[in-house]
């Protein structure tokens, strides 16, 4: 009778362990999600502010500048231009990374279940955690996000660059 209590005592154990990593893990998905598309809206709309108020000032100034004000303003348009697109993909590598977060959690929780279950049966008390798995595509689509803000920036220097070349000092 004394090892059936044990028994139920550890299945009572193991269920409040479920629980909380489940409520846990939740919520830690839902955070890490947040955090990540925060900073990332914050530093592609810095490319965007960077080449929208380059543009404006191209625009405004294009009198001094002379000729080239065209091509400087084709650069920073396409550098602001580019700083949306990052954002696009940025959502969905974002959202591809959240998906493999819940995917994951799913799986240990069903480990968790299933060595319960086995606890109860087998008074097995062994819990293996499954192997985390990587969002494959999510990193390809950051290190394309990455690059074209790279790009973006590139052509808010370029710009700046040919400027200063073009302008008589």
């Amino acid at each position: 009778m004394e090892e059936q209590q044990a028994r139920e005592r550890v299945l009572e154990i193991n269920k409040m362990i479920a629980e909380h990593f489940s409520e846990n893990q939740k919520a830690i998905g839902a955070e890490l999600y947040k955090s990540i598309i925060e900073y990332g809206k914050q530093s592609l709309n810095g490319l965007f502010l960077l080449n929208g108020s380059a543009s404006v000032a191209i625009m405004y100034n294009k009198a001094a500048i002379g000729s080239c004000w065209v091509t400087l303003l084709s650069l920073c348009v396409a550098g602001a231009s580019l700083a949306v697109v990052c954002s696009a993909i940025s959502y969905f590598a974002q959202r591809l990374f959240y998906l493999r977060h819940i995917e994951n959690s799913r799986k240990q929780l069903d480990v968790i279940i299933a060595k319960t279950v086995e606890t109860y049966f087998t008074g097995s008390t062994k819990i293996e955690n499954p192997k985390v798995e990587e969002s494959r595509f999510g990193n390809f689509l950051t290190c394309v996000t990455i690059v074209i803000a790279t790009a973006s920036f590139g052509c808010f220097i370029y710009a700046l660059l040919r400027l200063l070349s073009e302008t008589p000092h």
